[in-house]
């Protein structure tokens, strides 16, 4: 099986795909395939972990691992405007700047919730800025599986800095 699709609400669609690979070959397919005039991709709501392959793992659906826990949603237009908002006052550029990216690097540097929900914005930015989130999320639930729970997004960041 590939994925299942669930009736959340009327209107509300999910497609339980269980994997980032999944997810980002689904998301072209499904554009390509369903009008955008019926079909609006919200979206993604991930957890952050890795499951064995066991027979009470496969019992894992939407409601149970979506619905009976709290997820922490990602607001980038509300992100956006605190950052802003922290660095405006009476500095200049280079010192706007350098407050965006220590708030940043302080916010990568905390340990992600067990379930995320945030904005996929294929139609208007493509597969990668996705793409990129969930490839992240997959380096920190591998550490964390290999036993470095420690280990952070602000760490999966350089790791792909010091591969390039």
């Amino acid at each position: 099986m590939i994925g299942a699709f669930f009736l959340r609400t009327e209107e509300t669609l999910l497609i339980d795909l269980r994997s980032c690979e999944r997810a980002l070959l689904a998301i072209p397919f499904f554009d390509k395939h369903l009008p955008r005039k019926l079909v609006e991709l919200g979206d993604a709501e991930v957890v952050n972990q890795l499951f064995p392959i066991t027979k009470a793992n496969q019992q894992l659906t939407p409601d149970a691992l979506f619905d009976a826990q709290v997820s922490t949603a990602i607001d980038p237009d509300a992100l956006m405007k605190q950052l802003t908002d922290k660095a405006a006052p009476g500095r200049g550029p280079a010192e706007k700047l350098k407050i965006l990216f220590q708030e940043l690097e302080s916010r990568a540097s905390k340990p992600m919730p067990r379930i995320e929900r945030f904005p996929v914005h294929y139609a208007e930015d493509g597969i990668g800025g996705f793409e990129l989130a969930l490839r992240l999320r997959q380096i920190v639930a591998m550490q964390h599986w290999l036993g470095n729970p420690a280990y952070t997004l602000g760490d999966a960041i350089q790791s792909l800095n010091k591969k390039s």
